[in-house]
């Protein structure tokens, strides 16, 4: 089919190498009533991966951005996770970074878009 990874709310699993990597995604639950509490949890989770040395993915909807608390939440863990050395990057270069050379069958030079 020519997938080479997939992701879930808690694993990104590399198809190619057949192994998955524990990364849960930090997001967010917009216009509900629970929207403040998931706000201040988002945050935390973010602390905690960091300090568990482990990636932080940050789920974006377009509905997230409408709302303000769930908005500073998102720019929160980012900031967050950039002053603490993190750096943004593709799943592509994420999974092709922690492949065995001989597995190493990703184009990185491919523009992907992954949902």
């Amino acid at each position: 089919v020519g997938f080479n990874y997939l992701t879930t709310h808690f694993f990104v699993r590399d198809l190619v190498a057949n192994k998955r990597y524990f990364a849960p995604v930090v997001c967010q639950r917009p216009n509900s009533a629970s929207t403040a509490k998931i706000a201040k949890l988002t945050k935390l989770l973010a602390m905690m991966l960091r300090l568990a040395k482990l990636p932080v993915r940050v789920a974006i909807h377009p509905e997230d951005l409408y709302h303000a608390e769930t908005r500073e939440a998102i720019f929160s863990a980012i900031d967050y996770a950039i002053a603490n050395g993190y750096e943004s990057q593709t799943y592509a270069n994420f999974i092709s970074s922690r492949r065995e050379p001989n597995f190493s069958q990703i184009n990185l030079r491919k523009t992907e878009s992954v949902g």
